[in-house]
């Protein structure tokens, strides 16, 4: 019978000195030769028509690189349920803070005066802010109906169960937003390797998932697609499916 050495026993977390003794490097703390700082900018307004995006006459623009959605190689979505995500805003505005270009520069200081030296221009619409909006069809945002999709679960005989309930309660309820509250916030590094693949180094919870976004938005096969999971400081869920978004950028 083969003997186990894990199983049974309570193994030191490998990772427990670096982190109580602060020598952990999260990515926030990865010192990377040459590497540029990037931004988002992103819209004011909560739903509109993107007119297209004033730059500034004074600033020197040759110091920088300004990517809107003209400039992706690949496909301009990132699936969450569908193809519901577009990387960046083509000519609709349907939320707050959407992201409409991306800017690299040098340094820190460099990307905040790139950041000041840009003004979305868009024409505001009525926005769609709550769920009843959108299912009364009155703005459409999303398709024919704002229904991005529908999923019907059911479990044992639910007549059965009315039937034979003593009280039934009928009701509608709601529950805000809830956030994971990870102390470490969202952070990715990319290298574009000699070879022509790109690697990416991050704070995430899912890589194979940030590895296919990558490949849709880059027009990149697989192998050409290295995702790297760097220390990462909590996520509870909040760095499966967005750190795709930011590593796509």
């Amino acid at each position: 019978m083969a003997e186990f050495n894990i199983i049974g026993s309570s193994p030191l977390r490998d990772d427990g000195p670096g982190k109580v003794s602060g020598r952990t490097e999260y990515i926030a703390d990865m010192e990377i030769p040459g590497c540029w700082v990037g931004g988002i900018v992103r819209s004011g307004t909560a739903r509109g028509k993107l007119r297209g995006i004033k730059k500034s006459s004074s600033f020197d623009w040759s110091k920088v690189t300004v990517v809107t959605h003209e400039d992706i190689p690949g496909e301009n979505y990132i699936s969450m349920v569908r193809n519901d995500y577009p990387a960046l805003a083509e000519e609709e505005i349907n939320y707050m803070s959407q992201a409409i270009a991306l800017v690299a520069a040098p340094d820190a200081k460099l990307l905040k005066e790139t950041m000041a030296s840009l003004e979305p221009e868009i024409e505001p619409l009525k926005p769609v802010l709550t769920m009843e909006e959108a299912l009364e069809g009155k703005e459409i945002i999303w398709g024919s109906d704002n229904i991005i999709d529908e999923y019907l679960n059911g479990a044992g005989d639910i007549e059965k169960g009315f039937a034979e309930a003593d009280v039934i309660v009928e009701g509608d309820w709601a529950t805000g937003f809830h956030e994971q509250l990870y102390l470490e916030t969202q952070g990715m590094a990319a290298l574009m390797r000699e070879d022509g693949a790109v690697e990416i180094t991050g704070s995430l919870q899912c890589p194979f998932y940030v590895h296919g976004a990558i490949q849709k938005v880059m027009g990149l096969p697989p192998e050409k697609v290295i995702i790297k999971q760097a220390a990462t400081g909590g996520g509870f869920g909040g760095k499966e499916d967005y750190p795709s978004i930011l590593g796509a950028y």
